[in-house]
């Protein structure tokens, strides 16, 4: 293995006696020393070149002989950049907000944004540490929401409240021949909501989706 910054390494070689053997990199960033080849026991170096992005890579040395050949296989890590913050909240109104990335002077990265509602309006990629700056759309649901932004491989989670919603009547008692009953719904704007009925005795006559203030009708079926 080798950091992303770089590293030197070695193989050491052992064969039979006088049998020659020659050493070649499959890799352009795997540099072999100056001995690629020789006969019997011995050893090549390498250097691994600075990995300039945030994924790790796989490069190898082959080493032939007659008859045979064998694979040195070094897997090089990416560079690891960190957010702060890394999680930000919102209301339902939306609004602005920035995270700094550190990470390495030479590292390219992009970012990706995972939730149509979050836009990046500055440094949406670069190379090395930035600011970068972002916008989150007004929720007009009574529901909250959580967002997901990936900058140079880190994850920058973002959650919104949703709309404040009331209902005038949270419980109501019938008896066994059932009947029907409302509910009046008041939202903070025009804020979508549902009606969920996990009931099967009762049915949705009218209001099972709506935006704004509005009333759930719903039926009681007879007990029995």
């Amino acid at each position: 293995t080798a950091v992303s910054t770089g590293a030197f390494g070695y193989v050491v070689i052992s064969a039979t006696p006088d049998a020659p053997w020659n050493a070649r990199s499959l890799t352009g960033w795997l540099i072999l020393g100056a001995q690629t080849n020789g006969a019997g026991d011995g050893m090549i170096s390498y250097v691994a070149s600075v990995n300039n992005s945030i994924y790790s890579r796989t490069g190898t040395v082959t080493f032939t002989a007659p008859g045979s050949a064998v694979n040195h296989t070094v897997v090089q890590a990416g560079h690891v950049g960190v957010l702060s913050p890394a999680t930000q909240n919102f209301t339902a109104n939306g609004g602005s907000a920035s995270t700094e990335l550190t990470i390495h002077s030479m590292c390219s990265w992009t970012s990706v944004v995972q939730s149509a509602w979050i836009q990046i309006t500055a440094n949406n990629n670069g190379v090395g540490s930035r600011q970068i700056s972002y916008t989150v759309s007004p929720n007009n649901t009574v529901y909250g929401r959580t967002g997901v932004v990936q900058i140079a491989g880190q994850p920058l989670t973002v959650t919104q409240s949703g709309r404040n919603a009331q209902i005038d009547v949270e419980s109501r008692l019938f008896d066994t021949d059932g009947g029907m009953g409302e509910v009046n719904v008041t939202t903070e704007g025009s804020a979508y909501w549902e009606t969920v009925n996990p009931a099967g005795w009762i049915s949705i006559f009218q209001g099972a989706t709506n935006t704004g203030n509005g009333t759930v009708i719903y039926i009681v079926s007879p007990y029995g």
